[in-house]
């Protein structure tokens, strides 16, 4: 048992070591390779422990790969491409059959190399030499010409929009309504975030009754042609004084001054705490979510772990795949949705290589081979800490502190789960305000019946 894939059109193959991965239109490294059968992406740094497809966001560092030479690439959000050479890394002679794995059964939990390997002393550098060699996250290639660094490039934009989630779409969108130029910039290959992995019906405001996939037809719809420039692959790096953002992308970098900035980085989920939470097979909701829009079934028996509404959606998701879905800790209208629920703790996951089973707090041992974790969002809050932005405490997590959509630095807003996690409307309508009022603040007139609606919601 193990993912499957569902639907998806043929597209080629590439090499993972000395095997061809085929892939589909859309698919990344991980969800290729998972399709495939290559549970295990990757090791760990110290006892080389098996990872795999954890976050599905770029956040975990569990799926880093050497692509084309080039070490710790993120293959969950790296586009596979025919012809393309990816390995794993950390690992001899591959990922799934690391000899290096064999660290973990003879060394202690509290293994420190620097104050257990000191005798004889003539062989410590003998022993720092091994350790060397069996961690680490990639090598640098040795043939490789030094690469051509490009001059900086600077840039100057009225209003700058991080992220491309349903809040950062929404903003774009009302800015650019307004008559306000937009660059709007996302590190995903895609544009969507959380309209791409949900699929539960929108209620209320202007999406009312649309799935999120056709609202996210009608924002890029809505995009095209209009004062917004959209670019994937551009991760904002840096927002320093004057609001100066650093912005990188695989060819180039640059320095982009903004008049306004809209910050919408979303909240990723948190992790949660048992034994072999780090097992192939464990994985976020999101995670789930992306490798259902890839057209992969994630598992065939699934114990989804969450406290919130979220999860019911998710699970109803995974059930029309075709999934066996057992919930633990989910809410009490799981029971509407006749998904079997317990009201227990995840103590530990069972399996070597990948999930087989998990035990829960009382005494139950479920049959598994994928665990799904809904878990509370907690804003990405780094940008706004550069930013000077202040902060102030919400729901058991860091939120910028704000007015609206406006943070205690003039000219920077803040949209979407990063302000308030919330369901998928308000991330669409806080993002809608944060356009509104990023446009007013540039002396654009803009709708205020709307924007006073908008705040009263």
């Amino acid at each position: 048992m193990g993912p499957r894939r569902l639907a998806g059109k043929h597209m080629g193959s590439f090499r993972w070591g000395r095997r061809g991965i085929p892939f589909s239109e859309g698919d990344t490294i991980a969800s290729a390779l998972l399709a495939a059968g290559q549970d295990v992406l990757s090791r760990s740094i110290k006892y080389h422990r098996p990872r795999g497809y954890a976050c599905g966001i770029g956040k975990c560092a569990s799926c880093l790969v050497t692509l084309d030479g080039k070490p710790s690439v993120r293959a969950c959000m790296t586009l596979a491409r025919a012809g393309m050479q990816a390995q794993a890394q950390n690992c001899w002679p591959s990922a799934q059959r690391d000899v290096y794995a064999l660290t973990e059964r003879f060394m202690p939990a509290d293994f420190d190399p620097q104050r257990t390997l000191t005798r004889p002393r003539f062989l410590i550098p003998v022993y720092h030499a091994v350790v060397r060699h069996m961690a680490g996250l990639g090598k640098a290639p040795r043939d490789a010409a030094p690469p051509r660094i490009a001059a900086v490039a600077q840039e100057k934009v009225p209003l700058v929009v991080v992220g491309a989630g349903p809040a950062g779409l929404a903003a774009a969108v009302a800015a650019g309504a307004s008559g306000v130029e937009v660059l709007l910039v996302d590190e995903a290959p895609w544009p969507g975030g959380r309209l791409r992995r949900e699929g539960a019906m929108l209620r209320g405001g202007r999406y009312d009754g649309r799935t999120p996939a056709q609202a996210l037809g009608t924002l890029r719809d809505a995009l095209s042609g209009s004062n917004v420039r959209s670019e994937q692959e551009a991760s904002a790096s840096g927002i320093y004084p004057g609001k100066l953002l650093a912005v990188a992308s695989p060819r180039r970098l640059r320095e982009v001054t903004a008049q306004a900035v809209v910050l919408a980085p979303g909240a990723p989920e948190g992790l949660s705490l048992f034994g072999n939470n780090d097992r192939p097979g464990v994985m976020s909701a999101s995670a789930a979510g992306q490798l259902l829009q890839h057209g992969i079934l994630p598992g065939e028996r699934v114990v989804l772990v969450g406290a919130d509404a979220r999860a019911v959606g998710i699970a109803r998701s995974l059930q029309q795949a075709g999934a066996q879905v057992e919930a633990v800790l989910a809410p009490e209208e799981a029971m509407m949705e006749g998904l079997p629920r317990r009201d227990a703790s995840l103590v530990e996951v069972e399996g070597a290589q990948r999930v087989r089973a998990v035990k829960l707090s009382d005494g139950t041992r479920i049959a598994c081979d994928v665990v799904v974790l809904a878990e509370p969002r907690r804003p990405a809050i780094e940008l706004f800490q550069q930013a000077g932005c202040a902060l102030a405490e919400q729901g058991g997590a860091l939120a910028p502190r704000c007015d609206g959509a406006r943070t205690s630095v003039p000219g920077v807003f803040a949209a979407g789960d990063a302000l308030r996690p919330g369901s998928l409307e308000d991330a669409l309508a806080g993002g809608e305000r944060a356009g509104l009022e990023a446009a007013r603040a540039l002396g654009r007139k803009v709708d205020e019946a709307r924007l006073a609606a908008l705040g009263a919601a």
